[in-house]
């Protein structure tokens, strides 16, 4: 069951990493939204070459798409820290997080594609194609920095 584990985390660290809002890190310290923000916008203008018109049309659709996906996770990540503060997890309960899981994937799916629609409508589809490129690259430097802390 630990490989279950594993995956159902390394699946939230793809999913939350560019999301995350105002919460307490592992060492105690306030995440910093404005400085994560900051750091999603230099990536994304560096990798996608946005000009500052399309910056501007852009980056507010981009954080509410990205505030929807957190806030649909938000509820599986409570319901499996739950399960997982309990001693002797049943095969029922990890069926129940694994299904959690999946459906909140079809949800952000559902929220990517509306939103994916809506920067077709201001960007050329190269650079729409290139921001799934960013936050791939996004959520690499930030496993990375995440494994490097330890």
């Amino acid at each position: 069951m630990k490989p279950i584990l594993f995956l159902l985390t390394l699946m939230s660290i793809f999913s939350l990493g560019v999301s995350a809002q105002n919460q307490l890190r592992r060492d105690g310290q306030k995440f910093d939204v404005e400085a994560f923000r900051a750091e999603q916008e230099k990536i994304i203008l560096q990798e996608v070459e946005l000009t500052p018109e399309e910056a501007r049309a852009f980056f507010p659709l981009y954080h509410e798409m990205t505030q929807k996906r957190f806030e649909i996770n938000r509820e599986v990540r409570r319901e499996i820290k739950t399960i997982m503060a309990g001693k002797n997890i049943t095969d029922a309960q990890y069926t129940k997080m694994v299904d959690s899981q999946l459906e909140v994937r079809s949800k952000e799916i559902e929220i990517v594609k509306e939103y994916y629609a809506k920067f077709k409508k201001i960007l050329p589809p190269e650079k729409v194609f290139k921001i799934s490129l960013a936050e791939m690259k996004m959520n690499k430097e930030l496993i990375k920095s995440q494994v490097d802390r330890k």
